[in-house]
């Protein structure tokens, strides 16, 4: 089975784990792309494939790829949209705001960003399981407790079904076990997060381990190892009639 990953800079966490781990799952390729900040955005649709709008992002495209100056659907059996500015609405029924005013707030979180775009942009071409894995949430800073992840967990089934299974796409979890105060990222996970490499013969960069918008390869385990068995045993089905929405510009990540 082959998986195409695009993704920014939160896609080098998964990038090293799955150097590291890939050989334990032989059965399966990984090909990343991905560029920095909201550069995906232009990635557009042009005769089936996602192709680069300009020279920049082409170059970034072939060195995190591995040569590929394109993506092309056809080539893979699933695709992963990968951070991106995707983001998750945290349903609170007991809080202030009546449904309807979530429900609008939660679609402008999950609509107005660059793996949206992308989304849109690939259900207008391939009819390929897609999934969508979001923005870790920021590192934990202070005090931390153990909290039960059950609200955001609900919240990720909402948006399942109010969202991405409209549009053929299935949201994943942050791994419950990385989270810490309910909507925190465990800062353990948050040290050494890896740089994304997107010039020739760049150089290994780590972020410090200040640094709290970025996870490490650690967490790209956690998240690869609950997102593998998905693949391994049962595609994300496609049969649900999606969507094609115009596509659009995706806004900051």
């Amino acid at each position: 089975m082959k998986i195409g990953i695009l993704g920014n800079s939160h896609v080098a966490s998964l990038k090293q784990a799955w150097d590291r781990i890939g050989a334990d799952h032989p059965t399966i390729e990984m090909v990343f792309f991905a560029h920095r900040g909201t550069q995906m955005s232009g990635m557009q649709a042009v005769a089936g494939k996602l192709v680069p709008d300009n020279p920049n992002l082409r170059e970034a495209i072939i060195q995190v790829s591995g040569g590929r100056p394109e993506f092309d659907p056809a080539e893979y059996d699933a695709i992963v949209i990968y951070g991106l500015g995707a983001s998750v609405f945290i349903f609170d029924e007991e809080g202030p705001y009546s449904k309807k005013v979530m429900t609008i707030a939660a679609e402008n979180l999950a609509k107005n960003n660059v793996s949206y775009t992308l989304l849109e942009r690939l259900v207008g071409i391939s009819s390929k399981p897609i999934y969508i894995g979001h923005n870790p949430f920021i590192a934990a800073y202070g005090a931390i407790t153990h909290e039960g992840a059950e609200k955001y967990l609900a919240s990720v089934e909402r948006l399942n079904k109010l969202i991405y299974q409209p549009m053929g796409a299935r949201l994943l979890p942050q791994p419950p076990q990385s989270i810490v105060n309910g909507d925190k990222t465990d800062p353990i996970y948050a040290k050494g997060a890896p740089g994304l490499r997107v010039e020739a013969n760049a150089q290994d960069t780590r972020y410090p381990d200040h640094h709290r918008l970025h996870m490490n390869d650690a967490f790209g385990e956690l998240w690869l190892g609950q997102f593998l068995p998905l693949i391994e045993t049962a595609p994300a089905s496609t049969s649900a009639k999606r969507r094609h929405p115009k596509s659009r510009r995706g806004r900051p990540d």
